[in-house]
């Protein structure tokens, strides 16, 4: 799949590439309502070939490490906005995707919470060799980062 011409690429081919090659982490959730935690950060694995077991013991994995896991059986909308942030972020990772793209993603969460999960995203990506393109006003991301691109009243820049 990893080399495959994608402007030609089938609607389904697309589909099973996002899930399986690339996390997203939306700044507004993107979560389904009535599904609890568990099955929205297994999304993914509904794209997948992988086994259901694994996907649900990975997502459980990941939602107790983003400090879920009293709530992974809870609706998305009885969770507070951090913890629809942390789903989300949970859910990116699943399928451990070699590009992880993440809009503020720590836009909803306190100082501890936003640390930790910023790490988690940072090493996460590091430790399956992927890229992590981050878009955010967070100042705290610029350690942890290599590469830093600013874009400010229009104008891009390298640092």
């Amino acid at each position: 799949m990893l080399g495959a011409e994608v402007g030609t690429a089938s609607d389904s081919v697309l589909a099973r590439l996002r899930a399986q090659r690339v996390g997203i982490v939306f700044q507004s959730f993107h979560l389904i309502p009535g599904a609890s935690a568990i099955e929205n950060a297994m999304l993914p694995a509904f794209f997948g070939d992988g086994p259901a077991r694994e996907s649900r013991a990975r997502a459980c994995e990941l939602l107790e490490r983003v400090g879920l896991g009293p709530w992974i059986n809870e609706a998305a909308i009885d969770l507070s906005e951090g913890q629809r942030q942390r789903v989300a972020i949970a859910r990116a990772l699943l399928a451990r995707p070699s590009l992880v793209l993440a809009d503020e993603p720590t836009g909803n969460l306190d100082d501890a919470t936003a640390a930790t999960i910023l790490s988690l995203l940072v090493e996460g990506v590091r430790r399956e060799g992927g890229t992590l393109l981050l878009a955010t006003h967070d100042h705290r991301c610029l350690a942890l980062v290599e590469r830093t691109i600013r874009v400010e009243r229009g104008r891009v820049g390298l640092q």
